[in-house]
């Protein structure tokens, strides 16, 4: 049987998602630390790629 997540769990998982969601689009960044904003430039470095290069093949 499979347990149900309880609504608390959910709950911190919708602030969790949302706080990755603003910093992915730019917003609230202050409080992070500078290996945090590095971590993330790197993950939106490797986004922008990977949708260049999907372009690239719809294009081709």
């Amino acid at each position: 049987m499979v347990k149900e997540p309880d609504s608390n769990h959910l709950k911190d998982e919708i602030t969790k998602l949302r706080s990755t969601y603003l910093r992915m689009i730019g917003k609230e960044l202050d409080g992070m630390s500078l290996k945090e904003l590095q971590h993330l430039e790197n993950q939106l470095t490797e986004g922008i790629l990977a949708v260049k290069n999907k372009k690239e093949q719809v294009l081709l």
